[in-house]
């Protein structure tokens, strides 16, 4: 969506409380778009150019679903929403809409303001799109339901913490339909255990299991129940008292029957089937295969292994068994995740594998060449998206489904000149297209409610949400109307994924028996009568070919002798079995029973039909011809003219089928019900569209405690090392900000104070106010921060120093991709020091002044993924170097250098092993002294004696953590530390039930050990660090050293405990020291904030 990047986080220097590192993923824009709007009367649309269609369907949408889900949530918006279309998932993943942050440093209570912004984004199906804007819509109500107006929200977003399977669960109930897709993912959780510990999912399993829970509570007790159950967990604050009010059962009665109901559901689920063995191809759980392809001589499989946005091809030798990566590409992180892309598919010559990627928001088409090696890329014109393809026989033409102009229709796509064969040109979503009978015609899934394909035909209404299947001549037709086969007709289960089999064959996937399985068209034909031109009739026969306990994902056809290969998720891994290709001709036909009919409502009344219907073996096949078409014969289709016609079967006889009939045009249309209700409806009158002009709303608001400084940056040195002067004491802040629509510009602004006056020299003698603007709108993002902060240094009992600190730091960010970027800032630094008066010596002490010229440079990388409070996967690292410049004295710089990284490694579950790295190191005329010991944000802070070399030091920061041992342990220009945590959130990893409080959610245990120094001179051990030296005072001006050697390296370890209370994150410490290799006294810290 844009020409920028927001990074996560803004950028803030190093090391200037140990641990409060800013990281952060970034959205980088290629593209600048001009928006347009369409005010309605509760609603906004806002759109990019060439959207304008695409709009006016997500408005008539919104205006028909909107009511329905407040009624349904019993909650009223009374605020306007803003819809953000986007053309799709490539131009979303660009904007800064969805950015969303990772957990501050200090979780200090902050207060939502209810969201009234959503985004959608267009995936070549309009079914989808209208799914995505219920979800949508879902939450931007569920979201004002929860919190509300502003005092509302300030008491629930620290009380009320609804777990992340009942909101996502919920919205995801509300926004789809019960279907044979959400079926299989629920009945492989199910059967796979995943499900047992609700408390430990997250992502896509946490709003699964949490769709299937709300389903069940719909299905047991009714849908009405549910508005009343949300309200009372809001209300007190705590989700069990939803169902103990409302059903009379605890949260432990309620899950107990949740799994019992789908394990009766799904029992008949549990039976062998012929997959059996050692799958071709497996991954990890935490990986997933997108799709296969089969080369045409079958001794070669192409597959896609994704794990979140990071994508792998592989090409698997099947006779030797080996495998070759030759194409990687996306980053490993889990938000905006795109697994539409790559699409493969083999040139006929089975040399070359053709794939088609989306990279920095355009369209690429690669070609690897298996002899040569060799990997070819070029970008693709003239498609918006593409959806599938495949190569014709002689491997010069693709047969593809794409998005152009808002639609997805099939077209064929000639490679060397770059012509385009348009089939279809229709608003309906066409699909998943296929050559068949020597690539005369074309098999396609798509969701049209007739056979008649009409011209630039624009719906604005989609009554049927499933797909068929349908088939028509593989030529642009000639003709602004023409009748096309309709193969299938099966009212609310998709029936896609279409490939010839063999010849007169037809395989495509269903979930009609309730789990996707593969089934056949037999095409049959016989001569009808004869003119100047032999004429045919037609006839279709269908089977269902395999039966399979778990659905088909994706799968590939062989030859004859040969094998077919399909890709299954079965017992949480994707898995590819490889199978005999049977012949057609030899397969029994099994009974075709329709699902009972899904209610396309909101949300859907019955969602067990996808698993219920049965199937029952045929004494004869001949039974199996589905009369599609009522009142007329599907037999009596009229072929090698530019459409088909039918006659009425009653005037319809063997004897008059052998003449020619007489034609009558038939135009198939809905159902007369559907008309109807169609006809109901007054159209929508979607107004003239406007310039989108710059408009801001509100941001989070915050207001809290804590330890530390809002905007941290390095202290003055003041010769010695005090606790309050690294660690200010217990204060409040206060945030406040503005953001606009597209999260391109934010205006924030805070303040911070303690409020401990000290006696005839200041009421608020520690403060800190700042204010920053950001310009996201670009690809460089620019934040200007100024800041003041004032603190009162006691230097002894009539001696009081007020520092006051003053910097303005302009600040940008350039994304090289959405994980690494390269971060700077250009600045200006004043120190003042005023000397407090309390006696009258004092009044003549005068102000000093010291200025500073500040550059700084960093390098980020973030790939983490968050799967619970202070809990990630993946690593993160910063790479930095800064310079100050006093611009009054000399000699004068201030050099720095420095890393911090960080990796996190999933154990089992949301048991995380986490660990971390960090150095730097300070030179030239000036230093910086790096304070070592303790831990970050502590509210029991001592100070050890450590002393201090005389090394011309100018500033001074802490460095965290080194538990066991206090503030000034090891001192120095130089420090390293390694710190390692095993964090168990031990309830929510053991429980099987959902836990009530948010308290004991969160609560997590947690080991540790760190290992570190600081020092000065070329390594640890050198003469020139003071704590190998002790000075004595000899007389009244002498002086005795004393030499020893100390062991420089310190190291701890300890235990801990973890957990959210009112809105912060409060971590407690037990931990040994480890000096000289002796153990010292158990310390105990309380301290605010999230990692490390």
């Amino acid at each position: 969506m844009i020409l920028g990047t927001s990074s996560l986080f803004p950028l803030k220097a190093q090391f200037y409380y140990g641990l409060n590192q800013e990281f952060g993923k970034n959205r980088v824009q290629y593209v600048d778009f001009d928006w347009f709007l369409h005010r309605f009367e509760r609603y906004d649309i806002y759109f990019y150019r060439g959207n304008d269609e695409l709009a006016a369907q997500v408005a008539r949408l919104t205006d028909k679903t909107l009511v329905r889900i407040e009624n349904f949530l019993d909650a009223p918006l009374e605020d306007r929403v803003q819809i953000l279309v986007f053309n799709n998932l490539s131009d979303l993943k660009q904007s800064n809409v969805n950015s969303n942050e990772d957990e501050d440093y200090n979780s200090t209570g902050v207060t939502r303001i209810s969201g009234r912004r959503l985004f959608l984004y267009f995936n070549g199906s309009y079914a989808d799109l209208e799914k995505d804007l219920r979800s949508g819509l879902a939450e931007v109500v569920l979201s004002n339901l929860v919190y509300g107006g502003f005092t509302q929200s300030l008491k629930n977003s620290t009380l009320l913490n609804l777990p992340e399977w009942y909101t996502e669960g919920l919205i995801s109930y509300i926004g789809d339909d019960w279907n044979s897709e959400i079926d299989s993912k629920i009945k492989d959780g199910f059967l796979s255990g995943k499900y047992k510990r609700i408390n430990s999912l997250i992502g896509e399993d946490a709003k699964n299991a949490g769709h299937s829970f709300w389903h069940y509570i719909a299905q047991t007790y009714g849908r009405k129940v549910l508005k009343n159950i949300i309200y009372m967990a809001i209300v007190n604050r705590n989700i069990e008292s939803g169902f103990s009010y409302i059903l009379g059962k605890d949260l432990e009665m309620i899950t107990k029957g949740w799994k019992d109901f789908y394990k009766e559901q799904y029992k008949d689920g549990i039976f062998e089937d012929e997959l059996k063995g050692d799958p071709i191809v497996k991954v990890p759980k935490s990986k997933r295969i997108a799709r296969i392809s089969l080369s045409k001589d079958g001794t070669k499989l192409a597959y896609v292994k994704q794990k979140f946005g990071e994508y792998k091809v592989y090409i698997k030798d099947l006779e030797t068994g080996k495998k070759k990566r030759i194409l990687k590409g996306g980053h490993k992180i889990a938000q905006n995740a795109d697994y539409s892309f790559p699409l493969l598919a083999w040139h006929p010559n089975g040399e070359i594998l053709a794939m088609f990627t989306e990279e920095k928001g355009f369209i690429y088409l690669n070609f690897y060449n298996l002899s040569e090696k060799k990997l070819e890329k070029k970008r693709f014109f003239k498609f918006d998206e593409i959806l599938s393809f495949k190569y014709s026989q002689d491997g010069k033409r693709f047969l593809m489904s794409a998005v152009k102009r808002n639609q997805s229709d099939i077209f064929i796509y000639t490679i060397l000149n770059t012509k385009i064969e348009q089939l279809t040109n229709d608003s309906y979503d066409d699909r998943d297209p296929s050559f068949f009978d020597n690539e005369k015609r074309v098999a396609f899934s798509s969701n049209r409610i007739s056979d008649t394909l009409k011209k630039k035909e624009w719906s604005t209404d989609f009554p049927k949400q499933s797909l068929d299947i349908f088939a028509m001549k593989a030529q642009e037709p000639t003709e602004d109307t023409s009748v096309i086969w309709r193969l299938t007709n099966s009212d609310g289960i998709s029936e896609y994924a279409t490939q010839e089999f063999q010849d007169g064959y037809l395989s495509f996937l269903s979930g009609r028996s309730g789990i996707v399985n593969r089934h056949l068209i037999k095409i049959d034909s016989s001569i009808a009568y004869v003119d100047t031109i032999t004429h045919y009739e037609y006839s279709f026969k269908e089977y269902q070919q395999t039966n399979y306990n778990r659905s088909i994902q994706d799968y590939s056809i062989g030859k004859e002798g040969e094998k077919d290969y399909v890709l299954i998720l079965r017992d949480r891994r994707y898995k590819v079995y490889g199978l005999e290709h049977k012949n057609a001709k030899n397969l029994t036909a099994r009974e075709i029973q329709p699902m009972p009919k899904s209610a396309n409502k909101l949300p859907l009344d019955s969602a067990k039909a996808s698993s219920q219907s049965t199937q029952t073996e045929l004494i004869s096949s001949n039974d199996v011809s589905p009369l599609y078409y009522p009142g007329h014969d599907p037999n009596s289709f009229e072929i090698n003219i530019s459409d088909y016609e039918f006659d009425d079967e009653s005037r319809l006889s063997r004897r008059s089928r052998r003449r020619k009939p007489v034609v009558k045009k038939v135009e198939i249309l809905p159902s007369p019900e559907t008309v109807q209700e169609v006809q109901k409806e007054e159209e929508l009158e979607i107004p003239p569209k406007r310039n989108y002009f710059l408009s801001f709303f509100k941001d989070d608001f915050s207001i809290g405690f804590d330890n530390i400084f809002s905007n941290p940056q390095y202290q003055r040195f003041t010769g010695f090392v005090t606790p309050d002067l690294l660690n200010f004491g217990f204060n409040s802040n206060f945030k406040v900000g503005v953001i606009d629509l597209m999260h391109d510009y934010r205006i924030i602004g805070a303040a911070n104070t303690n409020f401990q006056p000290l006696s005839g020299t200041s009421i608020v003698p520690n403060a800190e106010f700042y204010i920053s603007v950001s310009n996201y709108k670009k690809r460089l993002d620019i934040d200007y921060v100024f800041s003041r902060r004032s603190q009162v240094l006691i230097q002894n009992f009539s001696n009081y120093d007020r520092i006051i600190t003053y910097e303005l730091m302009p600040k940008f960010s350039w994304p090289f991709n959405p994980v690494s970027s390269i971060r700077g800032s250009v600045g200006y630094r004043l120190d003042k020091t005023i000397v407090l008066t309390r006696e009258s010596f004092s009044l003549e002490e005068d102000d000093a002044f010291r200025d500073y010229a500040v550059a700084k440079l960093a390098f980020v990388h973030d790939n983490t993924r968050k799967i619970g409070l202070n809990l990630y996967s993946g690593l993160r690292y910063k790479l930095f170097t800064e310079y100050y410049r006093n611009l009054n004295q000399s000699p004068t710089g201030l050099f720095t250098a420095g890393i911090d990284a960080r990796h996190y490694t999933i154990i089992h579950r949301n048991l995380i092993w986490a660990n971390r790295f960090a150095s730097g190191i300070s030179w030239g005329p000036e230093r910086l002294i790096y304070i070592m010991g303790g831990v970050d944000n502590s509210f029991s802070n001592s100070v050890e004696p450590t002393p201090i070399a005389d090394n011309n030091y100018v500033f001074q920061t802490l460095v965290t953590n080194m538990r066991g041992s206090f503030q000034n342990i090891r001192n120095g220009d130089k420090f390293a530390v390694i710190n390692s945590e095993l964090r168990w959130p031990i309830l929510s990893y053991l429980f099987r039930r959902p836990i009530r409080s948010d308290i004991f959610k969160n609560l997590q245990v947690v080991g540790f050990a760190d290992v570190g120094t600081a020092w000065n001179g070329p390594s640890p051990y050198s003469d020139e660090n003071k704590i190998n030296t002790t000075e004595i005072p000899f007389g009244s001006s002498g002086l005795i050293v004393l030499d020893s050697q100390k062991e420089p390296i310190l190291a701890g370890i300890g235990t801990g405990l973890r957990t959210r209370v009112f809105g912060y994150f409060v971590r407690f410490d037990w931990a040994w020291g480890i000096e000289d290799g002796l153990m010292k006294p158990r310390i105990f810290s309380f301290s605010l904030g999230t990692d490390f």
